[in-house]
């Protein structure tokens, strides 16, 4: 029996294991910050939400969003403390949602009528726990201090999507 191949396939599969492991836990931030920097090149500005345009077949060059949502994004960084981040409410289904430099969801509310406590979701970020936070408001530590706050509301019409952007005057990204 020839034993040459089992030196080499060991080493092959030592170094599938270790390429596939740095994969996964190298690829979120780099997905992520290559997203903040985007959004930064497109101009949008930190600590503020800003609305996109809505979305046609045009607009979009790889994914294409959807056209019955309208959507607003705000780039944060947490390296000099915390940061509020309000959805206002919205009269059909939208979702406010937090992702941090992993890319991971780390907070979702729903800003629609069914939800009986919203009056508006309110929420603080803080990169540690030892940054001050006011008492009372829900603070979320992230695992990284850049990330982006998302929200969805749906406006299947022109009409409604002129309401949402009217909403969305009312959404709130800013340092404590």
């Amino acid at each position: 029996m020839n034993r040459s191949w089992v030196l080499p396939a060991a080493v092959f599969v030592l170094v599938a294991a270790v390429a596939h492991a740095l994969t996964l836990s190298k690829l979120p931030s780099v997905i992520m910050t290559r997203a903040i920097d985007t959004m930064a090149e497109r101009g949008v500005p930190l600590h503020q939400f800003v609305v996109a345009p809505r979305a046609t077949p045009e607009s979009q060059s790889v994914v294409r969003s959807s056209p019955d949502v309208a959507y607003s994004v705000c780039r944060f960084d947490l390296s000099r403390g915390p940061v509020l981040v309000q959805g206002a409410p919205w009269d059909s289904y939208g979702s406010l949602n937090v992702y941090d430099g992993q890319t991971d969801n780390v907070v979702g509310f729903d800003l629609g009528p069914e939800t009986p406590v919203v009056t508006g979701t309110v929420i603080g970020l803080a990169k540690h726990k030892d940054h001050p936070v006011p008492e009372g408001m829900r603070f979320q530590v992230l695992s990284s201090p850049k990330g982006l706050a998302l929200i969805r509301r749906v406006a299947p019409t022109d009409a409604y999507y002129a309401m949402a952007e009217e909403a969305a005057k009312g959404d709130i990204c800013r340092p404590l």
